[in-house]
């Protein structure tokens, strides 16, 4: 569907953007890219195809946006950035310290380094997003899952990775692909069919 020219679609995109602003205008002024490239890569996304869940036989996977964490001969890790757990969060003793780094701008830490940084003031708590579980990948299994078609690998930016995916106009998981481009922008559109 269009109005004035302008798909309804881009549109919503735009509305993301918007809702960026007034969550994290720090952020949103970064700005927002995501490209494709040929194999995953530490600090960049995997994006659920449409297949994927089925290639893999797992239905939790259905438009899943995954942040990989780490990537390499001995295998991966990912983090889904638009599945929300359901959990509360509390207190757990030990914790990661803030220094490890993924990409640049984009660290990993424990509940308590990330809870005492905010409350001492050296950063807002819309800097941190907390996750429980991760996928795993062992060594050439993501390779051969992304060969199979069940995934597609992009690079994005900062702002992409730490915004929340919760409640968007547009779902993470579309936003991505209409980001990326070309043949992805008919993905996001069969995945949402009806919905123009």
């Amino acid at each position: 569907m269009q109005t004035d020219g302008v798909p309804s679609g881009a549109r919503r995109s735009e509305d993301n953007r918007r809702l960026l602003e007034i969550q994290n205008p720090s952020l949103a002024a970064e700005g927002i890219w995501a490209h494709a490239t040929p194999r995953p890569e530490t600090g960049g996304l995997l994006i659920a195809s449409l297949q994927g869940p089925t290639i893999l036989n797992d239905d939790k996977l259905w438009q899943a946006v995954v942040f990989l964490t780490s990537h390499g001969p001995e295998g991966s890790v990912g983090l889904i950035l638009n599945r929300p757990t359901g959990m509360v969060l509390g207190r757990k003793p030990g914790g990661l310290p803030l220094e490890l780094g993924v990409v640049p701008g984009v660290y990993m830490a424990g509940q308590e380094a990330a809870t005492g940084a905010v409350q001492a003031g050296k950063l807002p708590a819309a800097d941190f997003k907390f996750f429980a579980g991760a996928l795993t990948w062992g060594p050439g299994q993501l390779e051969e899952e992304m060969a199979r078609g069940a995934w597609y690998a992009a690079a994005c930016s900062r702002s992409l990775v730490l915004k929340s995916a919760l409640q968007l106009p547009v779902p993470l998981w579309r936003e991505v692909l209409q980001l990326m481009g070309g043949q992805y922008v008919g993905v996001a559109r069969e995945g949402y069919e009806g919905d123009e």
